[in-house]
């Protein structure tokens, strides 16, 4: 990692996808670290602060809402954008994630075009 790029957190996205967001990430000019489960990215995320935590919904249920909100929970640091990766359309589950704390979410399949945008919409990319 650069020192001077954004972070990006990773959390629970399997190969390929994991692949395909590390280098369209390094293409957006943001370093990303992966890690397999919620619990491992919420201690990584306390210690590095990264300005924004993709998480698979494979943690879903209460777990990913707890994550959320521990997430959220951050005394005196600057909010952390997070952003689900869902695997299927799931009202609920998207619902329940942007209601505890989620900036917005994704729907695999998806493309480093659409990944671009939800950054500019987030904030952590600049609008070009």
């Amino acid at each position: 990692m650069t020192g001077l790029s954004k972070i990006a957190l990773v959390i629970g996205v399997e190969a390929p996808l994991g692949v395909k967001l590390a280098r369209w990430l390094a293409g957006f000019g943001i370093d990303s670290l992966h890690v397999a489960d919620a619990g491992d990215g919420l201690a990584l995320s306390a210690a590095i602060d990264p300005d924004l935590i993709i998480l698979a919904d494979r943690a879903a249920g209460p777990e990913l809402l707890d994550f959320l909100v521990q997430t959220a929970a951050k005394p005196g640091r600057r909010p952390t954008r997070v952003m689900l990766c869902a695997r299927e359309r799931n009202a609920a589950l998207l619902g329940a994630a942007v209601a505890e704390g989620a900036a917005e979410c994704l729907v695999a399949p998806f493309d480093a075009d659409l990944l671009k945008f939800k950054l500019e919409q987030t904030g952590v990319l600049a609008v070009q």
